[in-house]
């Protein structure tokens, strides 16, 4: 059967169109309801008594979309274990918060393993390299395995980068994958059982204010018998900040980020002035965006910074909650993850009620139409999900059986 006579079939069954309507509903009410229980979790607050008694109906498939979207399994995996009562609230995801937890521990064995051995490769090649985000605080000192790591972020701007992207490639093994290359950094590296390795050339695709001041005060770091370095640990607080809010604006406020946040401002971060922050912030183009997720993660708990505006945490957290919570409508796709479809992006971004974004989205619409209908019905991805989708093996629906959000 087409299609089109699938469609002209449902719309003859009334009672099919309600079950589908009804499983639509009772998937978004299992999932906002695991998102309220992780949320209060990440605060620091006990789960009420109605959260303990509808987390044992929360389905296995609502925690997973919740945990993919959100990022943070690995970090709840270690806060189950400082707080074993968690299990009783976590219930059927606790299978997946274990194997997040024992993946985020072998990749970041793999992340040293592998610098190590490209460290005496930039060398012969005259690469200066700057390793960046969750590579950069592990090297720092932060205990692996509480944050997932998906790859291995450098930057090295100017000619070195182009020479240490065809030197990775000559000699160990790596080969490019230009599917999805955003114009910040070259095509990733990529080889098998191995993570993924992303040479920047600068921080942002249209550039930040990060990238005159990010070598400042880069701490050297010996490994594999070459030297790389890292940015300070103010620095590595803010591009941490910059790159959940502008960088991944397709999922921005997650969980993960906000605690991202509280982590790197370690005891090192902490003794500088927040002041220093928050003129960063307050001058940032995004400075709306970055408030939000600063005043959620002060609230976390951060040293020498301490909460000076409640009513400003409380709204911060009532924006993070109702997008968090919209884009839960976005039905999941067999192997296409969360932060890829466009359909989360979308949801994000009304949800958040900014008037320019949104026009930007209208104004798509009116001028791709075709493409906006197939991007609503699952049907259109960009190319980075194709890639995600093909390599899990899952097939390209051709039709929707369920009402589309």
């Amino acid at each position: 059967m087409r299609y089109g006579e699938q469609r002209a079939t449902r719309r003859s069954d009334p009672a099919a169109t309600q079950r589908g309507l009804r499983s639509q509903l009772a998937r978004i009410s299992a999932s906002r309801a695991a998102y309220d229980i992780l949320t209060t979790i990440v605060r620091g607050r006990r789960p009420s008594d109605a959260q303990r008694a509808r987390a044992g109906d929360i389905p296995r498939d609502a925690w997973e979309r919740v945990l993919d979207l959100e990022g943070c399994a690995a970090w709840l995996e270690s806060a189950r274990r400082r707080t074993p009562t968690l299990a009783d609230v976590l219930g059927p995801a606790l299978p997946l918060i274990r194997t997040a937890g024992e993946r985020a521990l072998r990749n970041a064995v793999a992340m040293v393993q592998q610098l190590a051995e490209l460290a005496p490769v930039a060398a012969d090649a005259g690469a200066r390299v700057l390793v960046l985000k969750g590579s950069a605080r592990l090297l720092a000192g932060e205990i692996a395995g509480s944050r997932t790591m998906a790859d291995i972020d450098l930057l090295v701007p100017g000619p070195a980068g182009a020479a240490l992207h065809t030197a990775l490639q000559s000699r160990l093994g790596y080969v490019p994958d230009a599917t999805g290359t955003p114009g910040r950094h070259l095509p990733s590296l990529v080889r098998p059982d191995s993570l993924p390795i992303e040479i920047h050339e600068r921080l942002a695709d249209a550039g930040s204010p990060l990238d005159a001041r990010i070598w400042d005060g880069a701490r050297r770091i010996p490994l594999g018998g070459a030297t790389l370095e890292i940015p300070s640990a103010m620095l590595i607080w803010l591009h941490t900040l910059e790159h959940g809010v502008v960088v991944h604006r397709t999922i921005r406020y997650r969980l993960r980020d906000i605690l991202d946040l509280a982590t790197a401002w370690s005891a090192e971060a902490g003794s500088a002035d927040p002041a220093a922050a928050m003129q960063f912030v307050t001058t940032h183009d995004e400075h709306h965006a970055l408030t939000t997720v600063v005043m959620a993660a002060v609230s976390l708990g951060m040293a020498n910074w301490h909460p000076t505006d409640p009513a400003a945490e409380a709204r911060a957290w009532r924006r993070i909650g109702r997008i968090g919570r919209a884009r839960l409508i976005a039905s999941p796709q067999p192997g296409v993850p969360a932060a890829a479809d466009p359909r989360v992006f979308v949801l994000s971004q009304i949800a958040e009620g900014a008037p320019g974004p949104i026009l930007r989205l209208l104004a798509r619409g009116i001028t791709a139409p075709r493409r906006a209908m197939g991007m609503v019905a699952g049907r259109w991805l960009p190319p980075e999900a194709e890639r995600a989708r093909a390599s899990s093996g899952a097939v390209a629906p051709q039709s929707r059986d369920e009402i589309s959000p």
